[in-house]
């Protein structure tokens, strides 16, 4: 048995360095994984250690380096326990460049200084190169450009007499992004063109890629801005194509990640040459484009990302159509960091130092303001951090609110808090204010871009002391052709509702989840103003809500699919993932559990999902959290939007039990009187900023997708 899993394991790997060289990642990642899963690994290390070779090599690539730390680790450990130097020499490589893509530069620099010591006693050239290049790219990153033009220098010098046009081409590139830091960009296009003839020889499409974006962003420092756009659509052109190789939408979320840099490059270069609606159309090409692909496919998988066509004409119809103004924002990093990787642990990695604006009108005009970002004090998503540290709140489990003790405190922190989102505002809507419509009523959609998406728009106050839902009626979006999609789905009218059309879900006979500081399981406390929130939400459309034990997770999955409008008052898990069905989405409602199911409606569940619902509200923590990736958020809301719902409202922190009950109490009034639910929000928080003026209590929710 155990010969027949050995021969399973080889053939698996075997099939894996077929898929890999023919790169096709995805499919090697799943033969890996399946190879690593096999017992005969257990049994025979050296066939553990083959596999977790390769696989940390597949996985850099994906971009999924939540999977390759570990795996680099257990790599390391492994070779260790073997004592075989050349596989404990690779192991460290790949645990420095897990370090390097996850931000940890003086981790990666140990790690690869212990693979150099390694490669010094082998006394392996190839070995010896590939340490010092790893190096110098780690150098960069740390900015101390002596060391990264030693390291890298000696790192040619043992590499061009090997042949090896990889090799020498990421040397070549690392050498050319160093000049570009010192602002000599002769030296630094000398070296990238020589790295890209480089990768050419290779005939590698992610390193030609790679090279092709390095040399765009040279010539765009350098000046030579058409041939920097060039050069960065030929680069683009490749991602998308390298994209059409993956079918799972979590390595392509992953995958889309690594290739950020470029689309923003561009919008850089058509900015600078004027051409502002074209970089508008670069812009929207950066996000949510597999969200979007998804969307349109008739069926989950397989996952049609083809087709990537985006043109002006329709980004305008959707404002003209939908009578509504569409500000979307682009986060430009500096492009001296361009060695950084872009973004990791749902945070860039690289300094912002410019903001895009562009207002798209109802009439159809489009507007564009640049904001310059480089001499602000606070860099913007520290402030965006700092923002939630006043408004006192955290994310978790629980509607706990950091309370300050003192009046004096208190004081304090208010005229902090009122700063705060002044400087947001300041930033963030008075460059486009006269672009955006007088009339109240009318809707503006909001499309944020990472950090953004963690900023409540409505509390934002402008220099008159007014809060930017007096002023306009809000909502927000992934992207706008996201927004275009989800417009498809709502129907032409509201109507009224029956009685069956409503699910309406309070305070749930909580399930429990591991506490990490007992190591225990334990109930998540009760929420008796949701459950209040739900009585009266029923009372007044004469249905019966589901509370304690009739809201299991069971019953409510059942009706789900034929109801118009689910609320969903209870706890809301920004973390939770059950690692048995799909790691890779976050996020978790709390129900009854019974019948075999634990209580928790994970959103990869919901992910699977068909609705019909116009509507859901998520009244509880954090659902309008999760993954911030370059596709947008991956959480919840995301997950009910990929089952068919065009409006989800959800939660951008751990809301308080009360106010939450009584706002939501307030919209479904508010909702029979307005014509649509963006209206019904905004008067919701009016009405709420008399008695609570805090916007802790009341701008925590944002309607996705309603104009």
């Amino acid at each position: 048995m155990l010969q027949s899993s050995i021969q399973q394991t080889e053939d698996l790997i075997n099939a894996a360095w077929i898929a890999a060289n023919q790169e096709q990642w995805e499919t090697a990642q799943t033969y890996l994984q399946d190879a690593l899963a096999l017992e005969a690994t257990q049994a025979n290390i050296s066939l553990e250690l083959r596999v977790l070779n390769l696989l940390t090599l597949v996985e850099t690539v994906l971009g999924d380096y939540d999977a390759l730390l570990p795996h680099a680790q257990q790599f390391v450990t492994l070779a260790q326990a073997e004592q075989n130097i050349p596989l404990l020499t690779q192991a460290y490589q790949a645990l420095g460049t897990a370090y390097f893509y996850t931000g940890e530069f003086s981790q990666a620099l140990d790690a690869h200084q212990q693979a150099l010591s390694l490669a010094a006693q082998l006394q392996d050239p190839y070995r010896l190169a590939v340490a010092y290049a790893q190096i110098g790219e780690t150098y960069l990153a740390l900015e101390a450009l002596e060391a990264a033009l030693s390291a890298s220098t000696t790192a040619l010098e043992l590499a061009e007499p090997l042949g090896d046009p990889t090799l020498t081409g990421l040397i070549y590139g690392n050498l050319g992004k160093a000049y570009t830091m010192q602002s000599d960009y002769a030296r630094a296009q000398s070296y990238l063109e020589a790295a890209l003839i480089a990768e050419q020889a290779a005939g590698t499409p992610l390193g030609i890629a790679q090279a092709l974006n390095n040399l765009g962003n040279v010539l765009l420092l350098a000046g030579d801005l058409p041939e920097s756009e060039r050069y960065l659509r030929d680069a683009i052109a490749l991602w998308e194509q390298q994209r059409q190789r993956i079918t799972e939408p979590q390595r392509l979320i992953q995958f889309f990640d690594t290739q950020l840099v470029t689309y923003r490059l561009l919008q850089q270069v058509l900015i600078a040459q004027d051409q502002t609606e074209a970089a508008l159309i670069a812009s929207e090409q950066s996000r949510a484009q597999i969200l979007s692909a998804q969307l349109a496919a008739t069926e989950q998988l397989p996952l049609d990302n083809s087709d990537n066509t985006i043109d002006l004409v329709t980004l305008q119809s959707i404002a003209q159509q939908q009578n509504i103004t569409l500000v979307e924002y682009a986060l430009i990093p500096r492009n001296a960091e361009l060695f950084i990787p872009g973004r990791s642990s749902d945070r860039w990695l690289n300094t912002i130092e410019s903001l895009f604006i562009w207002v798209i009108q109802p009439s159809g005009e489009i507007h564009f303001e640049q904001v310059d970002l480089s001499e602000q004090p606070i860099d913007l998503m520290n402030l965006v951090a700092m923002m939630r540290q006043t408004l006192g709140v955290r994310s978790g489990n629980a509607a706990t609110i950091e309370v300050v003790s003192t009046p004096e405190a208190q004081a304090e922190q208010q005229e902090r808090q009122q700063a705060i989102l002044q400087d947001l505002y300041h930033l963030l809507i008075a460059p486009i204010a006269t672009y955006l419509p007088s009339d109240p009523q009318e809707t503006v959609v909001i499309i944020p871009q990472e950090s953004l998406f963690l900023v409540p728009f409505p509390a934002l106050i402008n220099p008159d002391g007014q809060y930017l839902i007096e002023q306009h009626t809000l909502a927000t979006a992934p992207s706008i052709q996201v927004l275009s999609q989800l417009q498809q789905n709502r129907p032409t009218g509201r109507g009224s509702l029956q009685d069956n059309e409503l699910l309406i879900v309070g305070n749930p006979t909580m399930p429990s989840i591991l506490n990490p500081q007992t190591n225990q399981l334990e109930p998540l406390s009760s929420l008796m103003g949701a459950e209040a929130e739900a009585i009266a939400i029923a009372t007044r459309f004469e249905t019966e809500p589901l509370l304690g034990e009739t809201a299991s997770e069971q019953r409510v999955v059942q009706q789900m699919p034929t109801a118009r409008v689910i609320h969903l008052a209870t706890h809301g898990l920004l973390d939770y993932r059950d690692d048995e069905t799909e790691p890779f989405f976050p996020g978790a409602i709390a129900l009854a559990p019974g019948n075999g199911e634990d209580g928790l409606l994970t959103a990869a569940e919901i992910y699977d999902l068909s609705l019909s619902a116009e509507l859901v509200v998520l009244s509880a923590c954090d659902t309008g959290r999760g993954s911030i990736t370059g596709d947008g958020v991956v959480g919840l809301s995301r997950a009910f939007i990929q089952a068919g719902v065009p409006q989800i409202m959800v939660s951008l922190w751990a809301v308080p039990d009360a106010p939450t009950a009584e706002l939501m109490t307030i919209f479904y009034e508010q909702r029979e009187l307005t014509d649509s639910d963006t209206q019904a929000l905004r008067q919701s928080m009016l009405i709420m900023l008399e008695a609570y003026p805090n916007p802790r209590d009341w701008a925590a929710f944002i309607l996705i997708g309603g104009v």
